[in-house]
């Protein structure tokens, strides 16, 4: 479906506003048409439009004021200028204005299409992006990250395509990057949310005996215990440090991947395996296969789908709505400003957060605790500015 349905044009020459007037509704878009800026801007404020057409003459120093209280009130709107040649002073306008497109008169139905295609497109990569986080805010409380980390966006929207797969994945980041966190998020995008439930495991520090009973269950004279791979049948099963996993459990998940069959330990009746296997690594994967931690088999048996989490110091838009959001998460509704001051925040700023969204969160918190701006040494301080 397309996105741009509404067009208000704002052009001085009535021959050339009737002209792409008529184009317009010959493509299935509604247009209204004013003849100034001030006009435009009271239409705006009253009313939704998805595109604004606007003649690069009209932009005076009162008209270009004017378009700038526009962009104040609409800074998302896409703005096409329209100009009869390149000038300049018309790029120069685009600049200013943020403008998202230019289209020089006279044109064709056919330059016209794809000018709209190529909004249509835009809007829907918006509006996909929005969805996206829009989902991570309902599930996790992450309301201040709406649109505000491209590099989280990506990797959500790679796992949202994914998430309509039955695939294993594997996700790779640093310690204390979001990966469990991308891992649900599969999960309760795909059909599986309804069908059963996600079941963790953490592999690391545990006897291959004790792995193999919590892996897979167990049966004795006292009778059976399910591990997490039957709980989570018709579900997520998500493996976290799976290059921890002792070799002879790797072996045994290799054979549940590849035949969908497993035994519970002391049991002798194979039985059917039907979660979906997701799991994560802080490590470099070809460095532990080279060391003889993870077989290789079970890495590319794992890595149809690989999934990467950037680390916080690549994503420092994300830093503030991520305090902001722990920090209301703790109590505090003023957000991160309310503990701590523009001087520190600085720092935070440019601290390299090697824990990532972890360290961050246990920063916060230990601020909150404090109940007050920060006295006391913190990693990200420099110790002469104390």
């Amino acid at each position: 479906p397309m996105s741009i349905e509404s067009v208000i044009i704002v052009n001085s020459d009535k021959q050339r506003s009737g002209l792409l007037v008529q184009m317009l509704e010959m493509a299935g878009r509604e247009a209204a048409v004013t003849d100034s800026t001030a006009r435009a801007y009271e239409l705006l404020a009253t009313k939704l439009y998805d595109t604004l057409f606007l003649d690069a003459s009209l932009l005076d120093v009162p008209g270009m004021r004017t378009a700038g209280d526009i962009r104040a009130i609409a800074p998302h709107l896409p703005v096409v200028l329209t100009a009869t040649e390149s000038s300049p002073a018309v790029f120069a306008a685009m600049i200013k204005l943020c403008a998202d497109e230019l289209l020089t008169e006279p044109f064709t139905n056919e330059q016209l299409a794809t000018l709209l295609d190529r909004l249509d497109e835009r809007e829907r990569l918006l509006d996909e992006n929005h969805y996206l986080w829009d989902e991570l805010a309902r599930v996790y409380g992450y309301d201040d990250l709406v649109g505000t980390d491209p590099g989280m966006a990506e990797v959500l929207r790679q796992a949202t395509r994914v998430a309509q797969t039955d695939t294993a994945v594997l996700i790779q980041g640093e310690e204390g990057t979001e990966k469990e966190l991308v891992a649900q998020y599969i999960h309760r995008s795909s059909d599986r949310r309804g069908s059963g439930p996600f079941i963790r495991l953490n592999c690391s520090g545990i006897s291959p005996e004790l792995c193999a009973r919590e892996l897979f269950g167990y049966e004795d004279a006292h009778g059976k215990q399910p591990g997490r791979v039957e709980l989570a049948a018709g579900g997520t099963l998500y493996l976290e440090d799976i290059t921890a996993l002792p070799l002879q459990m790797q072996a045994r998940l290799l054979a549940l991947l590849e035949d969908h069959l497993y035994l519970r330990e002391g049991g002798y009746r194979y039985i059917p395996g039907r979660a979906r296997v997701t799991a994560a690594t802080s490590c470099d994967p070809y460095d532990e296969m080279r060391d003889g931690r993870l077989r290789e088999d079970l890495f590319f048996r794992l890595n149809i789908v690989p999934l990467f989490v950037p680390p916080l110091r690549k994503r420092p838009g994300a830093i503030r709505p991520l305090a902001n959001h722990f920090a209301r998460k703790f109590g505090v509704e003023g957000g991160i400003d309310e503990l701590i001051g523009s001087g520190r925040w600085r720092k935070m700023e440019n601290y390299e957060w090697p824990g990532n969204v972890t360290e961050l969160e246990g920063e916060v918190r230990l601020a909150v605790l404090r109940a007050g701006p920060l006295h006391t040494s913190a990693p990200w301080d420099d110790d002469e500015d104390l």
